[in-house]
């Protein structure tokens, strides 16, 4: 079988630069180099993949579930959602640029808001933007009298 009939490995592993077409990539290897997406700990929890005992096309199988459920388990933001949350933070003050994580971005609403996100709430981005577009205009203004308790770090500039 080929590494083209896993659409989500295959996708995996165009996004890294691999070269597909070479000849010596067979699907084991495929599968090792696919397998650098979890962590031990998240392999063994799963406890479908053993390396000893699969071949690659079973590996690959096995990964294109894996990669399926890790997508639908983090909801996410579609490239214009991520640049309008940015721009939210952006135009209160804040280098969103500096923001590196999703937890960056809940603690800096945290400070930001304290009334709408609670100090260590945390959760997927796709409900930090969906909160904070339910805010009033008058409301999100707020962040102005608290960009001061930002980190100087995430400040895009001296407050």
């Amino acid at each position: 079988m080929s590494i083209h009939s896993f659409p989500r490995c295959s996708g995996y592993l165009k996004a890294m630069n691999v070269r597909l077409e070479d000849p010596e990539m067979t699907d084991y290897w495929c599968a090792v180099m696919v397998a650098d997406a979890f962590t031990d700990e998240d392999l063994a929890a799963v406890g479908t993949i053993n390396f000893e005992t699969m071949n690659g096309d079973q590996l690959l199988t096995e990964f294109e579930k894996l990669l399926a459920s890790k997508r639908a388990a983090i909801p996410s933001l579609s490239h214009a959602d991520m640049e309008s949350l940015k721009a939210f933070f952006g135009s209160r003050g804040v280098k969103a640029s500096a923001l590196k994580s999703a937890e960056d971005f809940w603690h800096c609403a945290s400070i930001l808001w304290p009334d709408v996100v609670k100090k260590n709430e945390r959760g997927p981005l796709v409900d930090l933007l969906s909160r904070i577009r339910d805010m009033s205009k008058k409301h999100r203004q707020i962040a102005s009298q608290n960009i001061s308790k930002i980190p100087t770090k995430w400040r895009a500039r001296a407050s």
